[in-house]
């Protein structure tokens, strides 16, 4: 099988941009405080030389991909513990076009694990509508996050999920695991607090296009934050973010290497 120079991997560098605004709803007719949430991302990509070479044709703004989600959380206080409803749609651009429309719907709520430790489990379940092709699936997933707050103010976490892409067409259906560690030093050292994340995923894919079975994809992903609180503006201070990722695959095709390098800013509150 011999693939066209844009149908195989490209390298190049992407740049990307993410807003968030969350606004509470508190009104006598709800039955808790509720939550409304729009958030905005898009991902412009420079191609590399040997891109440029591999695919002569491509642009970088043939890959450009922007997402657009509004969304509505409902807290309900049960007598054990709160409970968080939520919906949220969406819609995904891939290369200047409307791409995937989404719809989702979450359950969250924490359990009980002691004074210093929290322990919330999360589930939920997500349509997804793929404009081009007329394609529809269902991905239903499950969440569980353990952290700790330890003596000296450090936090630690633990995070696992589980989700099933329901669909039908080869290299989209798949069943996945991540599992996640994450923690916080609560000490400065000198202006900055640091921060690191390990995550592990696996993802099997019952059907390939390009091999006679199936697909099996794994990803590592390592990631470093310093954070700025003595450099805090209305309530907000600067965090830098470092990021490496490797996937292997079956196929070379998926085969990726990326590093990020992320600038934004984090409530202190």
């Amino acid at each position: 099988l011999q693939l066209s120079g844009d149908a195989r991997a490209l390298s190049g560098t992407t740049f990307t941009g993410a807003m968030g605004l969350r606004r509470r709803i508190t009104a006598p007719a709800l039955p808790g405080p509720a939550w409304i949430e729009l958030q905005a991302t898009g991902q412009a990509n420079r191609l590399s030389a040997a891109a440029r070479r591999q695919a002569p044709q491509a642009r970088g703004s043939d890959y450009a991909q922007a997402t657009l989600a509004v969304g509505l959380t409902q807290r309900l206080a049960w007598p054990s513990a709160p409970v968080d409803l939520s919906v949220e749609a969406a819609r995904y651009w891939f290369g200047g076009s409307p791409y995937v429309d989404t719809l989702r719907f979450g359950l969250a709520r924490p359990l009980p694990s002691g004074s210093r430790a929290r322990l919330d489990l999360s589930l939920g379940a997500q349509y997804s509508f793929r404009r081009d092709t007329d394609a529809a699936w269902w991905t239903p997933s499950a969440r569980l996050n353990w952290s700790r707050r330890r003596e000296n103010a450090d936090r630690l976490g633990l995070n696992a999920r589980v989700q099933r892409h329901a669909g039908t067409r080869p290299d989209q259906s798949h069943a996945a695991l991540m599992l996640g560690l994450d923690y916080d030093i609560a000490r400065l050292v000198g202006p900055a607090q640091f921060g690191f994340g390990i995550e592990a995923e696996w993802r099997d894919y019952p059907q390939s296009r390009y091999t006679l079975g199936g697909r099996q994809d794994s990803e590592l992903r390592l990631e470093a934050r310093v954070g700025l609180p003595g450099r805090e503006r209305y309530g907000f201070y600067p965090e830098i973010g470092v990021e490496a990722r490797r996937s292997w695959s079956d196929v070379d095709l998926f085969d990726e290497q990326a590093f990020s390098l992320n600038i934004g800013v984090r409530s202190a509150f």
